[in-house]
């Protein structure tokens, strides 16, 4: 993906990289590049079969990327209201991180079912509530608030 590397200034990029909410024109917007400007929606079906971003391109596009570590840490860091992590807590946080820079999403499911994190999850004890926020957060950022379809973006493509 030549096209992200050398893209990287697009404003829906930043907003990926530095986890702020998209909006449906930045969605629409990633569709095209994906669809029209990279492939088509074939290609796209293709390449993300059996992976956990399904229609979602930002969650892709999340999983190329990745995020800024120090804005996602920052961002736990209002979810805690200023008091301290311990070394493992820093460590599990750091393995959310990693993983949404690996797959492009993480949900409380994920947390809850997947070893990696299950076995962990108790050295958030205290900070269970804002964990689960942040990850409600963290994913909410790439989810759009409307479907927004193929159809929507051929035709502003066209306009």
């Amino acid at each position: 993906m030549d096209f992200l590397a050398n893209n990287r200034h697009l404003p829906v990029l930043d907003k990926i990289y530095n986890m702020e909410k998209l909006e449906d024109a930045d969605f629409r917007e990633l569709q095209r590049i994906l669809w029209e400007e990279l492939g088509s929606r074939d290609d796209y079906n293709l390449y993300t079969q059996g992976k956990m971003c399904g229609d979602n391109v930002a969650v892709l596009i999340r999983s190329l990327i990745g995020v800024d570590r120090k804005v996602a840490i920052q961002r736990f860091g209002s979810f805690i209201s200023g008091m301290e992590l311990n070394s493992e807590q820093e460590e599990f946080l750091m393995t959310v991180i990693s993983y949404v820079c690996e797959n492009g999403d993480i949900t409380e499911e994920i947390v809850v079912n997947d070893p990696s994190f299950d076995e962990r999850l108790d050295v958030f004890s205290v900070y269970m509530i804002p964990l689960a926020r942040y990850i409600e957060n963290i994913h909410n950022v790439v989810i759009p608030l409307y479907p927004v379809n193929e159809n929507e973006v051929s035709m502003a493509v066209h306009k």
